[in-house]
């Protein structure tokens, strides 16, 4: 299944200066020995898939572990919708993450993702994400 032409991650530091993680299963022991609590950004996929199914931000306590483990651990309340019918029709999910220095520049580097891949696909985001968040800067 191909998400996207590019893969936000073509590199271990991509030109909006994150740093990824590698892919790694998105389920609750992976998250809860791989992932760190700080704040940061994510993409899931499905695995296998060349891009993001779904970009996002974890800006509150316990930052990317917490919020990750959320989408891991119950799926039918922290998934988009899509990311939900990719799991009933028989597709793992994995993910990727770069952590941030701050809440703010989790935020903005999320918006920085989301409007990159726009511009490489025609003003569409990823099929898991329904709007591009703003940045509280302006």
């Amino acid at each position: 299944m191909n998400f996207a032409s590019e893969d936000l991650q073509s590199s271990s530091v991509d030109v909006i200066r994150c740093a990824w993680s590698n892919w790694l299963p998105l389920d609750t022991f992976t998250v809860r020995e791989s992932v760190p609590k700080t704040p940061g950004v994510y993409q899931i996929r499905p695995i296998g898939a060349s891009g993001p199914a779904y970009i996002g931000s974890a800006t509150g306590k316990g930052g990317l572990k917490q919020r990750l483990k959320q989408r891991a651990s119950n799926p039918k309340r922290n998934l988009s919708g899509f990311e939900k019918k990719l799991v009933q029709l028989g597709f793992q999910l994995e993910f990727c993450y770069a952590e941030a220095d701050t809440v703010q520049c989790a935020k903005d580097r999320e918006s920085q993702l989301l409007n990159r891949y726009r511009l490489s696909h025609n003003g569409q985001l990823p099929p898991g994400n329904k709007v591009t968040p703003r940045s509280s800067r302006t």
